[in-house]
């Protein structure tokens, strides 16, 4: 990626700057823990202004409630799906690390909605196995849950037994021939098609947990992707992997 486009894209983002030190996920919009977050990863990877990074990290503490969670928004605590999000804000700043600890107890306390499967379902995963959700009280998801997975790796609770089913889960979601989307593999008896974004987070997430043989079919579909794909997002994620 060449400077000018770098430095284009940092000032997009700077122009999302609240007076409070968060950022909104667009221009002249309110502020979103969830873009505050990623407006701190960029910034700091891109070698941003440290005082903005730092006064979005504070902003985002105030977003923190008691049991550790940090939600989309504080009318709707249901919402707590960025929490990992600001984990990996975090990360790395000594004065953060209460706080760190308070969201990674919660997530490690936490669950989607989860179920025994039974022979007539009409989907095909193990409802059973535990990752996170997006909204409390919901069936778990790939992107929370690799999100999870990722700040708790972070924070070296890689070997945590929460963390291993949810490695599990995730697996359980590859798609038969290859590859994952939100998180559904079969249902009905018609097996779903993949994403190449789902993919490449679930195998950037997978890389220090599973073997290779076990992924190799979701690495030929990025393969076979990636000269039709277009999007941003998806072409950062597959240049990072293949």
């Amino acid at each position: 990626m060449t400077t000018s486009l770098v430095e284009n894209l940092i000032g997009k983002i700077r122009r999302r700057k609240l007076d409070d030190g968060g950022f909104s996920e667009q221009e002249n919009g309110s502020y979103r823990p969830d873009a505050t977050a990623w407006a701190v990863l960029a910034l700091k990877a891109a070698g941003g202004n440290p005082e903005i990074i730092e006064s979005a990290r504070s902003r985002l503490l105030q977003s923190q409630l008691k049991d550790g969670r940090i939600p989309v928004s504080s009318d709707h605590p249901e919402t707590f799906w960025p929490t990992p999000l600001i984990i990996l804000a975090w990360h790395g700043v000594e004065r953060y690390k209460p706080a760190i600890q308070l969201s990674s107890r919660f997530l490690l306390a936490t669950t989607g909605l989860h179920w025994e499967k039974k022979p007539r379902d009409p989907a095909k995963h193990d409802t059973a196995l535990r990752g996170w959700p997006w909204i409390e009280k919901t069936h778990s998801w790939i992107e929370p849950t690799c999100l999870s997975v990722l700040a708790l790796d972070v924070i070296s609770l890689k070997n945590n037994e929460r963390v291993k089913e949810a490695v599990k889960m995730i697996m359980d979601r590859q798609l038969p021939k290859g590859g994952w989307n939100y998180g559904n593999t079969v249902v009905f008896d018609t097996e779903l098609e993949p994403l190449p974004d789902t993919t490449g987070m679930a195998l950037s997430i997978l890389a220090d947990h599973v073997t290779r043989p076990e992924i190799d079919r979701s690495l030929v579909y990025l393969k076979n992707k990636i000269n039709n794909t277009r999007t941003p997002i998806s072409l950062r994620i597959l240049s990072s992997l293949i």
